[in-house]
């Protein structure tokens, strides 16, 4: 995880006595609107999204973490509770750190104050880039974004996702996403099958992707 990567050495070994790794499952719901958040999550590779939830049920991916980022890190410094629900959209692994415990230790040290800040920065720049991604890319182009995306949190060329997943990451319907993934499947970019996705053509799909995606990885390596 990069957030852990950052760290100081007197800042991690501060930090390892409240850490632990735990393994979580698709679907898991780590948080609801307006919960306190216990803990911080530090992907390794598995994929959180931040979802809106409105009265008719119906739900919106705002932002979705993986090893780049850290989820909960308003908590983390001002004590926050969740504005949205947080639910595991890939499983894998995460870090889980004790927020009160990086709450305190960031009134202590002004680098991982920094630093904590640095990525709560980082993670509203991703959503303002997602929300205007949305607007003006093609659907095309945001899934073949967020594709590698997804492949670069995950390290691994095969991915679990199902066609919601695809679609709360690129703003689009059921329907539509069916035909685009069916078209980079025959145009033997991916192969998708019983929610599972395996980049078959980075390149292909690097070419195909907006923008946004190279603006994703200069923000990540910012970070490093």
């Amino acid at each position: 995880n990069v957030f852990l990567q950052g760290m100081t050495a007197a800042d991690f070994q501060a930090l390892l006595p409240y850490m632990s790794i735990v393994d979580l499952p698709r679907g898991r719901n780590l948080s609801a609107v307006g919960e306190d958040f216990e803990y911080v999550c530090l992907p390794i590779n598995c994929v959180i999204s931040l979802m809106v939830t409105f009265s008719d049920g119906s739900e919106v991916e705002v932002r979705s973490v993986g090893n780049e980022g850290i989820v909960g890190a308003g908590t983390a410094i001002l004590g926050f509770n969740a504005s949205t629900a947080t639910r595991v959209q890939v499983a894998g692994s995460c870090v889980l750190v004790q927020a009160a415990r990086i709450r305190a230790r960031s009134l202590e040290s002004r680098d991982l104050m920094r630093l904590t800040l640095k990525f709560a920065q980082a993670n509203l720049a991703q959503t303002e880039s997602s929300l205007a991604c949305r607007q003006i890319h093609t659907l095309d182009a945001r899934l073949a974004r967020w594709l590698l995306i997804s492949q670069d949190r995950v390290g691994d060329a095969q991915i679990h996702l199902n066609q919601d997943d695809m679609g709360a990451m690129t703003g689009a319907q059921r329907s539509s996403i069916s035909l685009t993934a069916s078209e980079f499947k025959r145009a033997g970019l991916i192969d998708y099958s019983r929610g599972r996705v395996e980049i078959l053509d980075r390149a292909g799909l690097h070419r195909l992707a907006c923008e946004c995606y190279e603006t994703d990885r200069a923000r990540v390596a910012s970070l490093r």
